[in-house]
């Protein structure tokens, strides 16, 4: 989620009003706990105390860690919401155009994909596993025009792009066009990876990423999403990196799909 600046400071405002809330909860508990008048129970002969005591402390001592717990709970998870949110709002600021000659436009030569090293070179291979833990390597599309995506589930851009390219695989697929999706957050478990795949209707592989692969392929460049385009041959032909168009997207698996034909 992004915000904008105002919107930003209201959000600060009302997560530090909740974390105030829990520990206003928590002291006030304590408190109420600790007022409640002591009358232990007394021997039924001589009015000696007995015992009493030692319900009401342990109680008192759960109420405080329990709430404590609870305070330190919800200050990690929104670090690391707002670690997502920044990561999102970098994702949505890039618009990129391909360096393609057959394509209007062309990319800025300090852009990630004008730095791409891979443009024109054999695609690396590798062996990754997908959501079911089945093996997926790069030579098991051997022959076809292919897209290897890199995204990631807090990616608002990739989440526009995806259902384009499960499109056109669906589209091309007579021409042997396929689509490998591979998650750059990995971390965030299978089960969160397939539902967001699944909440965008994507149908093509989406395979875990790993370090060796990410150094690869993405180098040092943390843009999503990031397109290559390999070609019958497993020459990558294109690299692109952020969000464009959905006309200039299908002109560019065209291209895939023609270049390298015998």
């Amino acid at each position: 989620m992004m915000f904008c600046t105002s919107c930003d400071r209201t959000m600060g405002f009302k997560r530090a009003l909740g974390w105030g809330t829990y520990f206003a909860i928590v002291l006030t508990g304590g408190l109420w706990l600790l007022s409640i008048p002591f009358y232990p129970k007394r021997c039924v002969v001589c009015g000696t105390p007995k015992g009493g005591l030692s319900v009401r402390v342990p109680l008192l001592l759960f109420t405080m860690v329990a709430g404590i717990s609870l305070v330190l709970w919800s200050g990690w998870h929104n670090l690391r919401e707002r670690r997502r949110a920044m990561q999102m709002q970098q994702g949505n600021r890039v618009t990129l155009i391909p360096d393609s000659p057959n394509l209007p436009g062309a990319a800025s030569k300090d852009s990630p994909e004008a730095q791409s090293q891979l443009r024109g070179k054999p695609a690396p291979a590798f062996t990754l596993l997908d959501l079911s833990g089945k093996k997926v390597s790069l030579s098991d599309f051997k022959g076809k025009p292919l897209v290897v995506n890199f995204w990631g589930t807090y990616c608002a851009p990739c989440k526009v792009e995806m259902p384009w390219l499960d499109e056109f695989s669906k589209k091309y697929a007579a021409d042997g066009f396929e689509v490998l999706g591979v998650t750059y957050d990995s971390e965030v478990g299978k089960d969160t990876i397939a539902k967001a795949a699944q909440k965008l209707g994507v149908t093509y592989p989406i395979l875990l990423s790993d370090p060796t692969v990410e150094k690869a392929y993405l180098s040092n460049s943390e843009v999503l999403p990031m397109s290559f385009y390999v070609d019958k041959t497993g020459k990558v032909i294109e690299v692109t990196a952020g969000l464009g168009g959905k006309d200039q997207l299908e002109a560019m698996v065209k291209e895939t799909i023609s270049s390298g034909a015998k």
